[in-house]
C-alpha cells in the first residue's frame, strides 16, 4: 500500500510540473512536492522549465526560501546539474533560507537546479508549502536577466 501511495504522489508532482509548464508556455521555477515520516528526511527540488540559458540565481539577502520551521528543518542545500551553491544560511528558527548558486558546466535550461534535504518534525497530518518570497536575480550566461518567470511552490507533507 505504501509503495502504492508513493508512486501516486511522484506520478502527480510530473504530472503538475508537467501541466505547470505548459500552462505557461514560458519560463518556470518549480518546487517539487514531497511526503515524509516524522523524523525522516527526503529532498525537496528547485527546478528550471523552459528557461534558457540559466546560469545563476541568488534568493537573499531581499527575498528567501520559506518553510514552516515547526513542521520541516532543512538540513542543507545543495546544486544539481551542474549548479554549484557558493553561500546558504539556513535558519530553522524564522523558517528561511538565502542562497547563492550558479552553474560551473554551462547553462541549464530544464531540470533541477537545486536541492534542499528537509527533516520532518512536526505532527502527523501536518504540512508546509516551500516557496521564494522574492528572487534577487535569476541570470543568464553573460550576466542578462531571465526576465519574466513563475515560480510554483511545493508542499511538504508529515505522515
Amino acid at each position: 500500500m505504501r509503495v502504492k501511495w508513493v508512486w501516486a504522489v511522484l506520478v502527480l508532482t510530473i504530472v503538475n510540473l508537467g501541466i505547470t509548464a505548459c500552462d505557461l508556455g514560458a519560463k518556470a521555477l518549480l518546487f517539487s512536492n514531497l511526503a515524509l515520516d516524522l523524523g525522516a528526511t527526503g529532498v525537496v527540488t528547485l527546478s528550471a522549465a523552459g528557461v534558457p540559458q540559466l546560469n545563476s540565481i541568488q534568493i537573499g539577502p531581499n527575498g528567501a526560501v520559506t518553510f514552516d520551521p515547526s513542521i520541516i528543518e532543512v538540513v542543507s542545500v545543495a546544486g544539481a546539474n551542474g549548479f554549484v551553491v557558493f553561500a546558504s544560511e539556513i535558519d530553522n528558527t524564522l523558517g528561511e533560507i538565502t542562497l547563492a548558486a550558479g552553474s560551473t558546466s554551462g547553462p541549464v535550461p530544464t531540470g533541477a537546479v537545486l536541492e534542499f534535504t528537509v527533516k520532518a518534525v512536526g505532527p502527523s497530518g501536518s504540512s508546509t508549502p516551500i516557496n521564494i518570497t522574492s528572487i534577487d536575480f535569476l541570470l543568464k550566461v553573460g550576466g542578462e536577466p531571465v526576465g519574466a518567470y513563475k515560480v510554483t511552490p511545493g508542499k511538504i507533507n508529515v505522515n
